[in-house]
């Protein structure tokens, strides 16, 4: 995008979705290179723009196994969501911070940031979130042998959700018991 341009409150939501497409088609280095380029040029100053800024420097450091940067920008994100945004922002930035400690086998931390997505107060628009950080949960909590996390919340997940988590929970079982047996043979 131009420096040029008329309205600077969409410069970081243009270019961000630029960065999105370059990392979609494997050029992650190359967006990370373009975005430090854009925040050398025009440093974001509004809360949104750090926001989009941090997480998606988080998001190419991860893709680049910089996991260091990578949880230092998540982490920056969370903190500017925190700071004054709409609650929707730090569910989004608990999420990625979640999702980015469960992706590097880190379930303890990635507990806690799936704990802080279900305490911020939603609305109907985040019910498949909702759904997938229970499921996530689940995950988090067949990782570190808390098989029966699903039993721990009944009224939070509808009847369908439930059948598909046991169904997880048993599949995700019968894998492990797998994987132990042909761990005990060799």
């Amino acid at each position: 995008m131009a420096s040029g341009a008329k309205n600077t409150g969409l410069f970081y939501d243009i270019n961000n979705r630029l960065i999105s497409l370059m990392i979609k088609e494997g050029k992650t280095k190359e967006a990370l290179e373009f975005l430090l380029g854009l925040i050398k040029k025009k440093p974001p100053t509004a809360d949104w723009d750090q926001l989009t800024a941090a997480t998606t420097l988080g998001e190419c450091y991860g893709l680049l196994g910089k996991d260091d940067l990578a949880e230092k920008y998540y982490q920056q994100a969370v903190t500017i969501a925190e700071r004054k945004l709409p609650k929707q922002d730090g569910l989004t930035a608990y999420k990625k911070m979640a999702d980015f400690y469960f992706s590097r086998k880190r379930y303890g931390p990635a507990g806690i940031y799936l704990h802080k997505v279900l305490v911020i107060p939603q609305g109907i628009g985040e019910a498949e979130t909702i759904r997938s950080t229970y499921l996530e949960l689940f995950k988090n909590g067949s990782a570190t042998g808390n098989y029966f996390f699903g039993d721990q919340k009944p009224s939070a997940i509808s009847v369908i959700d439930r059948f598909h988590l046991y169904g997880c929970q048993t599949r995700q079982i019968a894998e492990l018991q797998l994987y132990n047996t042909k761990k005990i043979r060799k």
